[in-house]
């Protein structure tokens, strides 16, 4: 058990790979659960978080999310019960390989953020060598209140505000997001900004207050993207796609 701790519990760094973490528990920390991100003599590859419990995380970094990993390849996340987050429960960033989310269940997200999914992907960065191009697998994770918040001029905090269940953010590309069951949202289960090649397939995104899903052609270049089989229900007066873009 990983309870009061002042920052993140368990950090990977540089060319770590084949650890298990399995079956512990993250309570009331400042930061993160577990993080990998990469230095100078590599970055973290292989790597298993299974099985384990985190809640009440980034007491005193509310970007904080129960993972986080960065240009990391080849790493599973599957079966952890994850709630009550200031911002994201798991975060891949600076697209990087193919790491796989399965399996795990997400309640109770951005309570103290907004413009962020319960499960995230951001900056990819494309002309990357062909084995680290392929983007993430996320798929059969349960996904509820993912909430958002934020101030206003006036000082006043508004809820809900600005989330999605699972975002491909920034150009994430090449993921398969298939199989996942996302209820109570802002934006939509599953938000698309501006990548290319990502199949969404066999999801079911119900109850999100704007639309049940978007997808936004951020910088135009949107193209190829799949969404099929999917069951997209607002029983809200908003659509069930909201569709948007940018110059």
């Amino acid at each position: 058990t990983f309870r009061d701790l002042g920052g993140t519990a368990i950090e990977f760094h540089n060319a770590n790979r084949g650890n298990v973490i399995s079956k512990c528990t993250f309570s009331r920390l400042g930061a993160s659960g577990i993080t990998m991100f990469p230095g100078t003599t590599g970055h973290c590859t292989d790597n298993v978080v299974t099985h384990n419990h985190f809640h009440d995380l980034g007491l005193a970094d509310p970007q904080a999310a129960a993972i986080a990993a960065g240009k990391s390849s080849g790493n599973l996340v599957a079966h952890n019960l994850i709630h009550h987050m200031p911002r994201c429960a798991i975060s891949f960033r600076h697209g990087f390989g193919r790491n796989v989310v399965e399996w795990n269940e997400i309640r109770w997200t951005n309570l103290e953020a907004n413009n962020a999914g319960a499960i995230e992907s951001w900056q990819w960065e494309p002309g990357q060598a062909a084995e680290y191009d392929r983007g993430n697998v996320i798929r059969y994770n349960l996904i509820a209140d993912v909430v958002g918040c934020k101030a206003l001029p006036d000082g006043r905090l508004v809820a809900p505000a600005g989330t999605w269940g699972i975002h491909l953010d920034s150009l994430s590309s090449r993921h398969e997001v298939v199989g996942n069951l996302i209820v109570r949202t802002m934006l939509g289960g599953i938000g698309l900004a501006g990548g290319w090649e990502n199949l969404c397939q066999y999801n079911i995104c119900i109850d999100g207050v704007a639309s049940a899903a978007s997808y936004d052609n951020t910088e135009g270049k949107m193209r190829g993207n799949r969404v099929l089989n999917s069951i997209l229900y607002n029983p809200r007066n908003g659509p069930r796609i909201h569709l948007g873009g940018h110059a």
